[in-house]
């Protein structure tokens, strides 16, 4: 029995790890996105998309491993929060680098985009303020700190919110005095929503982190 649990523990402490490394390489993948709406750079902007296949094939072999945890092992408790949240996590992280891929993706589909300075100020503000709350959720999972990350959520989302208010308003400022820029502020649109989704997944993450430590099912709503 011991061996068995002994076991248990290594394949859940690979698969931690394993989680861990994936939360790095998204976090920076967001960092770089925000890079390329700072420099326009086209070729950081391919380069940003092309590493979003990776991720795709770290989350398929996270998922795999997971399963194969609780089939070989069948996990209780915490061990089994921690197992079945990575299913969860993984698919959250893979969706946080589709969004930060997508600002390389818009870039180079308006690769002569000229926004609002105003309301490019304000999306770099939200887009800093989701890479700050994500890395903050990732500390959390990586020193087990889940349950005191969730409290601070309310106000991650109240920041969120406000940066958003302030960009749609810049942006209906811009078209005012520029109904030619539609284009511009339409693509700035877009930008803010994934940066906005970025913090609500990181969210999500810090719901089942609490979860794992917590495991009450009240904290998952």
């Amino acid at each position: 029995m011991l061996d068995r649990r002994s076991l248990i523990e290594d394949r859940r402490d690979g698969l931690r790890e394993s989680m861990i490394e994936l939360g790095e390489r998204v976090a920076g993948m967001v960092v770089e996105g925000l890079e390329v709406l700072r420099t326009r750079d086209l070729e950081r902007a391919r380069s940003l998309v092309a590493a979003d296949q990776d991720i795709n094939g770290a989350r398929r072999a996270l998922e795999q491993e997971a399963l194969l945890i609780l089939a070989a092992h069948r996990p209780a408790g915490r061990d089994l929060r921690l197992v079945g949240v990575s299913l969860e996590m993984v698919s959250e992280l893979e969706r946080i680098a589709d969004h930060a891929a997508d600002l390389g993706r818009l870039l180079l589909r308006h690769p002569d985009w000229n926004p609002d300075s105003r309301a490019f100020i304000s999306l770099l503000r939200l887009g800093e303020g989701s890479r700050r709350w994500l890395d903050g959720v990732l500390n959390g999972y990586s020193h087990g700190t889940g349950k005191a990350i969730l409290s601070a959520s309310g106000a991650a989302d109240f920041a969120t919110d406000r940066d958003l208010e302030s960009i749609n308003d810049d942006i209906i400022a811009a078209l005012r005095s520029d109904p030619a820029s539609a284009a511009d502020q339409v693509a700035l649109l877009w930008m803010s929503q994934h940066l906005e989704r970025i913090a609500e997944r990181a969210t999500n993450i810090a719901g089942q982190l609490a979860y794992i430590e917590t495991g009450n099912l009240e904290v998952l709503d």
